[in-house]
């Protein structure tokens, strides 16, 4: 459970000597001693039957708290009997418009063999006006349908690719999401490192744009969110240790909400096959995700004495 401190816009802990529902006196806690709060989620729940498997491994190594689940992948009747197995692990929805097949008539969204475009050249299409806004809604409403169908409690959405944080995606979505009262995560992220500059200067700028866009998405919505995002592709090499992500959180302040966004992967030949014609550009990413799997298997890494682990339903 998850209160505001008197005087605060951070979160605090409910006091386990006073009882349920009751505040964290600041005054008793050292002025030198921090609590972070975190989400760890998943992305691409459902993606395929070995991702699936990475990530209840994950869970059931004490590394998760939540997953988001994509509703029109090859993996998704598989991962629903895994939600439903594992009903601790809280599941949100991971609006997909750059891949796969959709779900609804949203014939601005696909290409002439029925596939979403992918994230550039829907972007293009977005610039040049070639996308209908009533599209990416009736397709939001789809696949929350989908979801919906499924009989899980929905605790949050967020997206594939960050798609939904490309201003004229997030405003065709706000009506749903206001009207579901749905938590989303936003693309703020938790340190912009000056050296990406020389090293990864595409990267620096999406990281800038990335929040710019956060900001943005703020004053427009009025939900519940987190404050900031952490992940190991922000990093400039696939060198990943536990404390990676030590370093990724404490890079927060203790009074901000941060998602430490993971993207743990069994690399089965369902993963190899599914992106067979585009194994050059991912395979950096696919590399890194197995990474990931390996560290978040290997035993709980956060320690429960400085690190509060939350889903974006206690927000």
């Amino acid at each position: 459970m998850y209160c505001h401190f008197p005087g605060s816009v951070g979160y605090g802990r409910v006091c386990p000597q006073q009882g349920h529902g009751c505040i964290f006196d600041l005054s008793t806690v050292h002025p030198l001693l921090k609590f972070f709060v975190i989400i760890i989620n998943a992305d691409d729940f459902g993606l395929t039957y070995s991702v699936n498997r990475a990530i209840i491994d994950v869970f059931k190594a004490g590394n998760l708290t939540s997953a988001t689940l994509l509703v029109n992948m090859p993996g998704l009747e598989d991962a629903v009997e895994l939600a439903k197995i594992n009903p601790h692990l809280a599941i949100g929805l991971h609006f997909c418009i750059t891949e796969g097949k959709p779900l609804s008539n949203c014939s601005s969204l696909i290409d002439e063999q029925g596939n979403f475009y992918t994230r550039c050249i829907l972007a293009k299409r977005i610039i040049q006006r070639q996308v209908d806004g009533c599209d990416i809604e009736k397709e939001l409403v789809a696949q929350l349908e989908k979801f919906k169908s499924f009989a899980i409690p929905l605790s949050h959405i967020d997206s594939h690719q960050h798609i939904h944080m490309i201003p004229f995606i997030y405003k065709n979505m706000l009506f749903t999401l206001q009207s579901e009262k749905l938590p989303v995560r936003i693309v703020d992220p938790a340190h912009i490192g000056l050296s990406l500059i020389t090293k990864r200067p595409v990267k620096f700028l999406k990281q800038l744009v990335r929040r710019h866009f956060s900001k943005k998405f703020k004053r427009f919505f009025n939900g519940k969110i987190n404050d900031k995002l952490a992940s190991i592709h922000d990093l400039e090499n696939v060198e990943v240790t536990a404390e990676t992500y030590y370093q990724l959180v404490n890079q927060v302040e203790p009074e901000d909400v941060v998602e430490l966004m993971v993207h743990p992967y069994i690399l089965g030949d369902d993963v190899f096959k599914l992106y067979d014609n585009q194994i050059d550009s991912k395979i950096t990413f696919l590399r890194k995700c197995k990474i990931e799997y390996e560290q978040l298997t290997q035993g709980k890494i956060f320690d429960e004495s400085t690190y509060e682990l939350m889903t974006y339903e206690n927000i």
